[in-house]
């Protein structure tokens, strides 16, 4: 796989299990510097419909504690707005998503930036899909 200097994952991360791990370790294998950008409990609420069954800070402290020595851990913004100026700011090589994870915005504003979307295949998803955990 291609190595990048800096590598954006984002996502909600409630229920942290295999998947997600695979996820990580592989957009942190590939990279100098991970940032994982966790969702606000009130964004989770607007993008799935439902509040996570962790708070913002548990779900970061428990990805804090997976072997990723050049992560950096942050809170997500309030807004999109928030998250394009992270981006700007940050200016990541590319944005790592999950097999199944969908963009909450088109695709064309990550080329607009220059910002290659990596998406990472399948670990065994009938077993680790954080729908099948209530």
């Amino acid at each position: 796989m291609k190595k990048f200097n800096k590598v954006f994952v984002a996502g909600t991360f409630d229920f942290l299990h295999i998947g997600h791990q695979y996820l990580l370790w592989t957009a942190a294998n590939s990279a100098e510097k991970l940032v994982v950008i966790v969702a606000r409990d009130e964004n989770v609420l607007k993008i799935k419909g439902k509040r996570p069954h962790f708070s913002g800070k548990e779900r970061m402290d428990r990805i804090s504690r997976e072997f990723l020595p050049n992560a950096e851990i942050k809170l997500g913004g309030k807004s999109l707005d928030e998250f394009f100026q992270t981006l700007k700011n940050e200016k990541p090589d590319a944005i790592f998503l999950g097999y199944d994870q969908r963009l909450q915005f088109p695709a064309k504003l990550l080329e607009d930036l220059g910002i290659e979307i990596v998406r990472v295949e399948a670990f065994h998803p009938k077993f680790f899909k954080s729908s099948y955990f209530k």
